[in-house]
């Protein structure tokens, strides 16, 4: 049975668009991506909507709740992370 989980938050102080994410197919994103794609604590935190301090205290991996904003904000980032660990299995597994 897969899990799942509802995510519902607040961008630039409106009620953002809730989804359901299924955790078996979300991939867990390492927060030096993140920082590098979007260029910084702060400017992640302008991107994705929250304050620097929360970018600042996410752990490695970022927690589920910053990569459904991720999803919901700005999908590209999470696609480019997607390909990058599918190329990252594909590559593994033909060695």
């Amino acid at each position: 049975m897969a899990s799942s989980f509802l995510v519902f938050f607040k961008i630039n102080g409106r009620h953002g668009a809730h989804t359901h994410l299924s955790c078996d197919n979300i991939l867990l994103m390492e927060k030096k991506f993140v920082l590098d794609y979007f260029g910084g604590i702060s400017k992640t935190a302008r991107a994705l909507g929250i304050k620097p301090p929360t970018v600042f205290n996410w752990t490695d991996p970022i927690p589920f709740s910053a990569i459904g904003r991720i999803v919901m904000v700005c999908p590209k980032a999470y696609n480019v992370w997607k390909r990058r660990k599918d190329k990252e299995k594909r590559e593994g597994s033909s060695a």
